[in-house]
C-alpha cells in the first residue's frame, strides 16, 4: 500500500465539516487508498487549531488527538536538524512544514495539502 504525508491543513479540512474543503478532503479520502502518515508536529498544530478556533477544552482535544492516531500513523523522531535545514534551505518553507517534507523525502512520498504555498513548493504535493 502506498504511504501519503498528510499535512495539518489537510486534517483539518478533512475533519471540521465547516471548513471550505472538507468535501473535496473527504472524497479524497474515499477514492484512494493509502498508509497516511504524519510528524508529530501534525498532532501539535492540531491541538492548537482545536483550542485556538474551536475553543475545546484539553479533554475534548485529547479525544480528537485519539481519533486522529486511529487513522494516521505519527512517526517520531525520524529526522536530524541538518536533514530539515536542508530542506527549508532548498524550498525555503516555513520551519513545521518542513517536518512534513522531510517525512514525505524520507519515504519517497507524496504531501497530502490544502496549503497552495506548500504545494508548490514541493513538486510530490497533492493539492486538495
Amino acid at each position: 500500500m502506498q504511504k501519503i504525508v498528510v499535512d495539518t491543513s489537510f486534517l483539518i479540512n478533512a475533519m471540521i465539516v465547516s471548513e471550505h474543503k472538507h468535501m473535496a478532503c473527504v472524497d479524497f479520502l474515499k477514492k484512494n487508498e493509502a498508509e497516511l502518515i504524519a510528524p508529530e508536529m501534525l498532532l501539535i498544530e492540531s491541538a492548537s487549531y482545536f483550542v485556538r478556533i474551536l475553543h475545546h477544552n484539553k479533554e475534548e482535544v485529547y479525544t480528537h488527538l485519539e481519533k486522529i492516531q486511529n487513522f494516521i500513523k505519527i512517526e517520531g523522531n525520524y529526522t536530524k536538524i541538518e536533514n530539515v535545514i536542508d530542506l527549508i534551505c532548498k524550498y525555503k518553507t516555513r520551519g513545521a512544514d518542513s517536518l512534513y517534507l522531510r517525512l514525505a523525502d524520507k519515504h519517497n512520498c507524496s504531501l497530502l495539502t490544502c496549503d497552495k504555498d506548500q504545494a508548490q513548493k514541493f513538486s510530490k504535493s497533492i493539492y486538495i
